[in-house]
């Protein structure tokens, strides 16, 4: 990798995670390993002594362990290894990946002897700048702006009145509908339909088979895995007196905040009137539904499974379990934690942890899953009792 740093350089560029215990060797640095497949000069993350002590035995070039071991630590026993602390292995570890070592998974490739591909169709009202790469068969239609350095894969049409800015790569067999508004600097892989008058802002990584609905909106720095639908119909019918149900029209949109990252298959509606949204740094896992008209916090952690029925709204910090369910039309204030496969019906008006069906403190939900698991000793009991009399 051409961006690899050296150990002084990861100090330089994250002074308030990272401080040097002993530097050794400044090394260049190559990726982020573990224990059971460490790489020549990978960096280690190690939260224990136990761990530093393997890293050792295994020819560790550097080891970041926490800052609360480090005044355990004996130097003297270690004196070929380079040692930073951190305050967050965690945070260190995603950050230093983030900024050096991140995988491009789009892998464009294009001639360089050619712009616009001869078998592509381009209106001539279009405005591409000559930098621009169009690959085979692809359609730019009217009223379109390209921007410098914009690729273009084979197969993709390009709608009228759209604008797509500079340094946006966009893969094969891709629609872009009429007005989409595209910013700086985005990866959209293949197979992405992105819908009438969309609006993606800038730094945005879209996996390949995304759906992005019409009207929605993508703010900065957000990714997208495949197989997501942003943006389709709400589940809402009006049913007649007779038992048939009609599909409502759903006018809103949605919209997703900055650095917000979404995993695969998960499905967010787009709202009946308002919008749905997903506030900023919120992160969502695979397999998730999200109904129409919800409004999720800033920097919440939702896992796989979770479905929210319509018009509920979350606050901000919230971590939601796996296979949590969440009725519709309720309230969840800021710092709530759930407990994984729990149910909420009710509002949640007081920060803190809980689980359970119904819904209760995580104390009181523990000790009725203890309970629970007596009752079946606690009925032959009963039936022994009954039994005499």
């Amino acid at each position: 990798m051409d961006n690899c740093p050296n150990i002084k350089q990861l100090l330089l560029d994250f002074p308030l995670l990272l401080s040097s215990i002993q530097i050794t060797d400044d090394c260049k640095l190559h990726g982020i390993g573990s224990l059971e497949s460490l790489k020549k000069n990978d960096i280690l993350f190690c939260p224990s002594i136990e761990q530093i002590n393997q890293a050792v035995k295994k020819n560790a070039k550097l080891v970041i362990i926490p800052s609360s071991i480090s005044k355990n630590l004996e130097i003297k026993d270690y004196k070929n290894l380079n040692i930073l602390k951190s305050p967050s292995l965690q945070e260190s570890m995603a950050k230093i990946g983030q900024k050096y070592f991140s995988i491009n998974n789009t892998n464009f490739s294009y001639n360089k002897n050619i712009n616009i591909h001869p078998t592509a169709i381009v209106d001539s009202s279009a405005k591409i700048h000559s930098s621009v790469k169009v690959g085979a068969y692809s359609v730019i239609e009217a009223g379109v702006q390209i921007d410098e350095k914009v690729f273009i894969g084979s197969h993709s049409v390009i709608s009228k009145n759209s604008h797509i800015k500079t340094l946006t790569e966009i893969g094969s067999h891709n629609f872009i509908g009429n007005f989409v508004k595209i910013g700086k600097a985005n990866k959209i892989g293949q197979q992405v339909c992105i819908e009438h008058t969309c609006e993606i802002y800038n730094n945005n990584n879209i996996h390949s088979k995304v759906f992005i609905g019409r009207g929605s909106v993508i703010n900065n720095d957000c990714e997208i895995e495949s197989h997501t639908t942003i943006g389709s119909d709400g589940f809402g019918y009006g049913s007649s007196a007779d038992g048939k149900h009609y599909k409502k029209v759903h006018f809103g949109n949605v919209i997703i905040k900055d650095n917000v990252q979404i995993g695969s298959s998960v499905s967010i509606d787009r709202g009946t009137f308002g919008n749905s949204v997903v506030g900023e740094g919120t992160k969502i896992d695979n397999l998730c539904h999200i109904a129409h008209n919800v409004k999720i916090g800033r920097h919440c952690l939702i896992t796989a499974g979770f479905a929210c029925a319509g018009s509920t709204t979350i606050g901000n910090s919230c971590v939601f379990g796996g296979q949590v369910a969440v009725g519709g039309h309720i309230n969840i204030c800021d710092n709530v934690q759930i407990v994984a496969r729990s149910v909420i019906t009710n509002n949640v008006l007081k920060p803190g942890t809980y689980g359970g069906f119904p819904l209760q403190e995580v104390k009181k939900f523990r000790r009725t899953q203890v309970s629970l698991s007596k009752v079946p000793d606690l009925i032959t009991k009963i039936n022994k009792l009954t039994s005499k009399n």
